[in-house]
C-alpha cells in the first residue's frame, strides 16, 4: 500500500478539520455532561479488526475515523463453475458521517474506505478428479494446477449504510453497530494454470470467463461490524 501513509495523513486532517469546524457551531448533550465530545474505541467485523476514532457533534451528527485490518483462509469458494481455497487478506480506512434523523439511536451513514483486499486462490477439483473452469471440465492429466490472485491495490471505495448506537447510562460507554456495502468494482484477478491444457485457446478462453465472475463477485463488499466506544 505505497499511498497508504499519505492518504491517512490526508484522511486525519480531513477528520481534525471537520470536527473542529462542525464544532463551532454544535451544542451537544455530552458537553452537557462535562464530556468533550470524542470518543475512542475497538470495532470488529467483516472489514477486520481495529480502532475507530469518533466526534459526536450534536445529538443528529457524528463524524469517524476507523481502521481495520483482517487476514484469515476460506474453502470452497464458488467461482464461475470451480471452487476455490485461499487467503483473504485485508485492509480498510474508513471515514464516515452519521446522520441521526430523529436524534435517537438509529443512524444513517455515508462516507469513503481507502482499502487494499489481497485474496490468494488455489482451485479444487470436483471429488478430487475434475477441475471445473469456465464452461468446461478438465482433468488432472490435462489441468495440474489452477492458482491465482485478486488485488485492488490501494484504492477508495464510496461507502452507505446504517446502524444503530447504545449508550450506558452516563459511564461513557456506547455500543456501536453499521451494515453496509462499499462499491469496490475493481478487482484485478490473475489465475494461473499449469498442465498440457494451458495453452489450449479454449481453455485460455475459459480461464479468462473464471477471472472475469472471480472479478465481478467482488464488486460491492459487504459491511457488517460492532464495536464499544468511550466518550472522553
Amino acid at each position: 500500500m505505497k499511498k497508504l501513509p499519505s492518504t491517512i495523513t490526508r484522511l486525519a486532517l480531513l477528520f481534525v478539520a471537520g470536527t473542529f469546524a462542525l464544532k463551532l457551531n454544535a451544542q451537544t448533550d455530552t458537553k452537557q455532561q462535562g464530556r468533550s465530545g470524542f470518543l475512542l474505541g475497538v470495532e470488529g467485523g467483516t472489514t477486520g479488526f481495529g480502532p475507530v476514532l469518533s466526534y459526536t457533534v450534536s445529538p443528529m451528527l457524528n463524524f469517524s475515523l476507523s481502521y481495520g485490518a483482517l487476514n484469515i483462509g476460506f474453502d470452497d469458494v464458488k467461482g464461475y463453475k470451480g471452487r476455490y481455497d485461499g487467503d483473504l487478506n485485508l485492509s480498510n480506512l474508513a471515514a464516515v458521517i452519521d446522520w441521526y434523523p430523529r436524534g435517537g439511536h438509529f443512524h444513517l451513514s455515508a462516507g469513503a474506505v481507502l482499502f487494499d483486499h489481497r485474496i490468494e486462490v488455489t482451485a479444487k477439483p470436483r471429488h478430487g478428479r475434475d477441475f471445473e473452469v469456465g464452461d468446461h471440465s478438465y482433468d488432472r492429466s490435462q489441468l495440474t494446477s489452477l492458482t491465482g490472485k485478486v488485488d485492488t491495490g490501494s484504492s477508495v471505495a464510496p461507502y452507505i449504510g446504517c446502524g444503530w448506537t447504545w449508550h450506558f447510562g452516563d459511564s461513557g460507554f456506547s455500543l456501536l453497530t453499521n451494515v453496509g456495502i462499499m462499491f469496490t468494482h475493481n478487482y484485478d484477478t490473475k489465475l494461473t494454470a499449469t498442465g498440457p491444457v494451458a495453452t489450449d485457446p479454449t481453455f485460455i478462453a475459459d480461464l479468462h470467463k473464471e477471472e472475469d465472475d472471480l472479478g465481478d463477485g467482488m464488486r460491492v463488499f459487504p459491511v457488517a461490524k460492532a464495536g464499544f466506544v468511550y466518550s472522553f
